[in-house]
Order: C-alpha cells, then sequence, then structure tokens
C-alpha cells in the first residue's frame, strides 16, 4: 500500500480497517457523519489521560454535532483496554469511543501523524479531511476549540460563508471576497451586510 507522505486540508481520508477498543473499526463505516481522529502517542501518559477524560464527558456535545470520535492508540488492544480500566476506576470516566489500536502504525503512516505528538484531525461527512491540529506533548487538547472548529466549518459549509477570528455560534459570519468591481460597489451599498470596506463585510 502506498502512504502519504503529506495530507493536506481538502484531500480524501486514507481509508483503514482495524481493531479497536469497542471492537473492529472501518473508517467507511463513518460516511456521513463528521468524524475526530485523535491520536495520541501513548497510554498510561498524564496528559493523553486527561484528554481522553475532557473528550468522554463531550462526547454528547459531539454527537449532538453529527460528529463521532475515533480514538488511535500506538499501543496494542490489551494497553488500550487496561489504559481505560484505569481511567474508569480513577476518574469514574467511561470512555464511549473506540481507540483503535495501531501498535504497527499503519494508520499513523497513511496520516504521517508523528509517534511523539497529539494529533486532531476532522473529517466532514465526505470524509475529506478539514483541519488539522498538531499539539506537542506536554500540552493537552482543547476541546471547547475543538468544537468551535466544528461549529464554524459546519456553518461556512451551510451557509457558504468565512468566519472570522474567535467566532463563535450566534455571532455574525463574513462574506467571500467579491469576484469582481461592480459585486465589490454594491456589497457596500447593501443595508444586509456590515462592510468595514469593500473586501470585509459582515452578515448582519
Amino acid at each position: 500500500m502506498e502512504y502519504n507522505k503529506f495530507l493536506h486540508i481538502g484531500d480524501k481520508a486514507p481509508r483503514f480497517n482495524a481493531i479497536s477498543t469497542l471492537g473492529d473499526v472501518k473508517l467507511s463505516d463513518y460516511l456521513g457523519k463528521w468524524v475526530i481522529l485523535f491520536s495520541y502517542p501513548e497510554n498510561f501518559s498524564p496528559v493523553c489521560a486527561t484528554e481522553i477524560i475532557a473528550l468522554s464527558k463531550s462526547n454528547k456535545d459531539f454527537l449532538d454535532r453529527n460528529c463521532e470520535i475515533l480514538g488511535i492508540s500506538k499501543d496494542t488492544n490489551s494497553s488500550n483496554l487496561s489504559f481505560l480500566n484505569n481511567i474508569q476506576k480513577m476518574s469514574a470516566t467511561n470512555v464511549p469511543f473506540p481507540i483503535i489500536c495501531d501498535n504497527d502504525m499503519k494508520i499513523s503512516q497513511m496520516y504521517n501523524t508523528d509517534k511523539n505528538q497529539n494529533y486532531i484531525i476532522i473529517l466532514d461527512t465526505n470524509q475529506k479531511i478539514r483541519l488539522i491540529m498538531t499539539y506537542p506533548t506536554e500540552i493537552g487538547i482543547n476541546i471547547y476549540e475543538i468544537l468551535r472548529c466544528i461549529d464554524a466549518l459546519q456553518k461556512s459549509d451551510l451557509e457558504d460563508c468565512m468566519i472570522p477570528a474567535n467566532w463563535v455560534i450566534g455571532n455574525p459570519t463574513i462574506l467571500k471576497a467579491p469576484n469582481n468591481y461592480m459585486d465589490a460597489v454594491n456589497r457596500l451599498n447593501d443595508r444586509n451586510f456590515r462592510c468595514i470596506d469593500w473586501y470585509l463585510c459582515f452578515n448582519n
């Protein structure tokens, strides 16, 4: 099998079949849903434990957005099961999503994910890569930012708009840049928009 040396936003996500803590997993089974691929370096590490707990506690928030979480571990399935059992004992948190066994690193090679870093990869309902976040091992992921990014991507797709910095649901979005001079002039005079300049107009 050929592996992608580099994956980019907009690329089709490489398909995989794997065993997990909840049984066999095929990426193709998740077509029609948004997917969070959460790849982490190793079990029984303090930061990874907090990330899995945080994702588990926010799982309903992801499901409400038609989004499923798939954890990807470089350890064996037995180690993954032991780690989740340890998390349940120490935090009373049941992990509701599968942790995929990637101890042969095949999935990591497909997605070019470094074994010593944390990755969040967001796939849309057509399983295109829409966002990639890379975290160093000493810094945990931000659940609220991941949820905000899903909201922003879904809003942009639904309304064919752009999303400004620090946007959250309920805030104005941005019109795409005009394609010609008349479009630029017309939007400046359109009361449906709040224009700062010809290229920067917000939906009211």
